[in-house]
């Protein structure tokens, strides 16, 4: 069948797959690890970027933070290009605001030392930070929905979490190679025109490759859902969204998974941007900070990836989901116990060990979504979720960031960070231990 596969559902209907299925799982890997780095690439190289720009603490978390503040407001406009114009058009756009956004960042440099246009340089970044912070939602909350238009049911479940990961992917590079190439003198216009070059690379690659969508259904479940997909006006659609999203909170389980996905993508936001303002009180720098980071993500890419065959194996979401979130607690209170001065090997252990378990909850609680909501549209119910993740975030930003300028010391540290943190994820791992979803999807499926 040239570029089509025939493969079997569970009651032996063969629907067929695009083997091109691959080619766009990778394009969509590409553009939202991008867009991942243009967010984090400045937290761990904070005092260099103070330095270049002439700017503060919260001038620099503010570059992290214009992501989440326009989460809400772009996730809307992401619904409604996918809508209306389909995947393709919807990529295009986000990867055409990431390369616009790192064209105008790399102009916001001149010099080694100095910043084009002097006192107005961090201006002109921070508008470049506004252009992949518009693009964030067509990326993150997209996977569920790829790997349902897109994939066949024998594979959803790793196209979810390799997508999930991407996302992970490139935050992990965003920690680690900013420290090395922008060092005490240089390299701030290095940095970004690498990236500038990454995203231009990514747009061409995907206008090349990606398509539409599949000329075939390849599930029962994506059968039905285009089926009874209706084109709407701005208002009807809308409307949709607020009934979608009133369905998906009305359902006690949904609300338990959104409350605890929601504040741990807080903590683990706000983490990732204070990594440096966390471990500076203990005598680490940016350095050390950069391999906290990478280990953390590393360690939770090896573990998503074995999560991911077991779902494939097993479809246990939500048992799944518990353990993770108890093996996390537990991992905050190894981190809280090996945060002292001069145990940089342990550190790095304890954050693989809490990447290990934090990363995969990610693809598992969009599956768990997914099931618990089915047919509601896979990128509101998500949506929803990586909303209240990203209001979190702020408040976990800039209420620890001010926390974090008055400590002076591990002790202050561990009582106003760790703690608390630790704290707050035994309170999220109570409110999933009751969460009991009901697998919608896959009974559609079968």
């Amino acid at each position: 069948m040239g570029d089509h596969l025939l493969v079997a559902s569970p009651h032996h209907h063969s629907y067929p797959v695009e083997k091109r299925r691959w080619i766009v799982l990778l394009a969509f890997c590409l553009l939202t690890a991008e867009n991942a780095v243009m967010w984090i690439s400045f937290s761990p190289i904070q005092e260099r970027v103070q330095d270049y720009y002439g700017v503060s603490k919260n001038s620099v978390n503010t570059l992290s933070v214009v992501f989440l503040a326009l989460y809400i407001p772009s996730t809307v406009l992401s619904v409604a290009v996918f809508h209306w114009f389909g995947m393709r058009s919807g990529l295009m756009l986000g990867a055409t605001l990431n390369s616009i956004g790192s064209v105008i960042r790399y102009v916001s440099t001149d010099t080694d030392h100095h910043p084009r246009f002097g006192e107005n340089g961090y201006t002109v970044l921070l508008i470049g930070q506004l252009f992949p912070a518009i693009s964030q939602p067509f990326f993150v909350n997209l996977p569920a929905m790829l790997a349902m238009e897109w994939f066949p049911v024998s594979e959803r479940d790793i196209a979810v979490v390799i997508g999930s990961m991407f996302n992970i992917v490139g935050i992990a590079a965003g920690q680690a190679v900013p420290p090395i190439v922008v060092n005490t003198d240089s390299g701030m216009p290095a940095l970004l025109f690498g990236q500038m070059l990454m995203c231009l690379g990514t747009w061409v690659f995907c206008l090349l490759t990606v398509k539409a969508k599949p000329s075939h259904a390849p599930s029962k479940g994506a059968e039905q859902l285009r089926h009874g997909k209706v084109e709407h006006s701005i208002h009807e659609l809308l409307s949709d969204m607020w009934l979608d999203a009133k369905t998906c909170l009305s359902d006690r389980n949904y609300l338990r998974l959104t409350f605890a996905f929601g504040t741990g993508l807080g903590l683990f936001n706000g983490l990732s941007t204070l990594i440096v303002q966390f471990v500076e009180p203990c005598g680490y720098g940016d350095n050390e900070a950069g391999w906290y980071g990478m280990s953390l993500i590393v360690a939770g890419l090896v573990m998503s990836g074995i999560v991911g065959v077991f779902l494939e194996m097993t479809h246990q979401y939500n048992r799944t989901l518990r353990v993770l979130f108890l093996c996390a607690t537990l991992s905050f209170v190894f981190l809280a116990f090996s945060l002292r001065r001069n145990n940089n090997t342990m550190l790095i252990a304890a954050f693989a060990i809490l990447g290990l378990f934090m990363m995969p909850l990610v693809p598992v609680s969009f599956e768990c979504a997914v099931e618990c909501t089915y047919p509601i549209r896979e990128d509101v119910s998500t949506g929803i979720m990586l909303c209240v993740g990203q209001i979190t975030g702020i408040v976990f930003i800039y209420g620890w960031g001010d926390m974090l300028t008055k400590q002076h010391g591990c002790a202050d540290l561990k009582i106003w960070y760790v703690w608390v943190a630790m704290a707050i994820v035994a309170v999220l791992l109570g409110v999933v231990w009751g969460y009991n979803g009901p697998y919608k999807r896959t009974n559609a499926d079968n």
